[in-house]
């Protein structure tokens, strides 16, 4: 099966299942940002959906992938398997925070598209993670369509705080995208 085919069938299941996953045209503005040798971290697995299109467009790229829930990691585990690109990517169950807070690797590319409550807590410890030069994406900034109204209310709380933080950051250069859900994208100096 061809991997657009195996995109095509995740968004399907994804509708049915009602499990978020980026759109379209968030995917487009994520993938003009991957590049050969990249090492990512995808922060959000859900069913596998991103990090698959992540490594479809170059196959010298490596995603490191996590999650907390055991269900949708196990989707994400079959769906890699099924694009073969298992040699390419790590799928972890962890809790982001607690994640950043002991990696020693280091990344050209992360992208945040879970726990968006705590885009502000990451930030910090992402951003000692990310490689000079790299690049930080996180999805959802703008609005949230996928949640009730008083928890979206909240989230968009947070996510001022998120956006307050990263702009202020004289170590970043942010540009915000009104795109899906709304992206933003921060290059590390």
């Amino acid at each position: 099966m061809q991997i657009q085919d195996i995109l095509t069938q995740i968004e399907s299941r994804a509708i049915i299942d009602k499990v978020p996953i980026v759109d379209k045209k968030s995917a487009e503005v994520l993938l003009s940002f991957v590049a050969p040798h990249m090492h990512m971290l995808e922060v959000g697995t859900a069913t596998g959906y991103s990090g698959i299109a992540m490594l479809s467009k170059y196959d010298t790229t490596t995603l490191t992938t996590l999650d907390i829930s055991t269900d949708r990691l196990a989707q994400a585990v079959d769906n890699f398997k099924q694009a073969r690109l298992t040699n390419r990517v790590t799928v972890l169950q962890a809790d982001a925070l607690m994640f950043l807070e002991t990696c020693s690797q280091k990344f050209d590319l992360i992208f945040l598209d879970g726990a968006q409550g705590k885009y502000a807590q990451m930030l910090g410890l992402a951003k000692k993670v990310l490689k000079k030069g790299g690049i930080l994406i996180a999805d959802n900034v703008l609005r949230f369509n996928r949640t009730n109204e008083a928890h979206a209310k909240r989230l968009l709380k947070k996510m001022g705080e998120f956006i307050t933080l990263i702009q202020s950051d004289s170590d970043f250069t942010t540009t915000l995208y009104d795109c899906g859900d709304g992206l933003c994208i921060a290059i590390k100096k």
